[in-house]
């Protein structure tokens, strides 16, 4: 019986994007992965729907500004100050 490897890949930053915050369903972000360069060769475009829980692409939408806290799920969104 062979065992199967897993490799798993931890996000390290989201480094861009493409698409427009009001229509976030349709989103791509460049992600940078922990142990690789930050570089065209290494990083990754994933969906939206692909990292929506990931605690990386919310700091980063934060991080853009107010246009893109409609990026970040409900749940994840920081609570509004009274």
């Amino acid at each position: 019986v062979a065992a199967a490897d897993t490799q798993e890949f931890v996000v390290k930053e989201i480094v861009s994007h493409l698409g427009q915050p009001a229509k976030f369903k349709a989103m791509q972000f460049e992600v940078w992965w922990e142990g690789y360069p930050n570089d065209k060769e290494n990083n990754t475009f994933l969906p939206w729907s692909e990292l929506r829980n990931n605690e990386a692409l919310h700091r980063y939408c934060l991080a853009q500004g107010k246009r893109f806290h409609q990026v970040i799920p409900y749940r994840f969104r920081p609570k509004k100050k009274t």
